[in-house]
């Protein structure tokens, strides 16, 4: 059994709303090319640009608006997502969380970090 897996080289934009209307442009492309999986970049969701204060007081919670989103794009064009976001989180680090969205809009595995480059943990 053979996949196709595209990948969106794209960046991201300080702007959330703008990031998914960019996303679903990528998706649905993919999409129409066959693709069971889209890979997005790491910051995806609001990009890291040094500015700490603006990227932590743009986080959001696992289930927040942006994941929401980008579950239902997961739905809408039955493909698998894997894509970079800044988790919203009670404790004191800032936290860069990939997410692996299933094509029926189901969670399937996260991976959080740290920092830019420190593993934490797998769930």
């Amino acid at each position: 059994m053979s996949y196709t897996i595209a990948l969106a080289q794209c960046t991201s934009l300080p702007d959330i709303s703008q990031n998914l209307v960019t996303a679903e442009k990528f998706i649905a492309e993919a999409q129409k090319e066959g693709a069971s999986l889209i890979v997005f970049p790491e910051y995806f969701m609001y990009p890291c640009t040094g500015d700490t204060a603006s990227y932590t007081a743009h986080a959001q919670p696992v289930d927040g608006p942006f994941v929401l989103c980008m579950k239902e794009l997961a739905v809408k064009y039955n493909i698998w997502l894997l894509f970079g976001m800044n988790e919203k989180s009670s404790d004191v680090h800032e936290k860069k969380m990939l997410q692996y969205i299933g094509h029926s809009g189901q969670w399937r595995h996260n991976t959080r970090y740290l920092s830019k480059n420190t593993f934490v943990r797998c769930i």
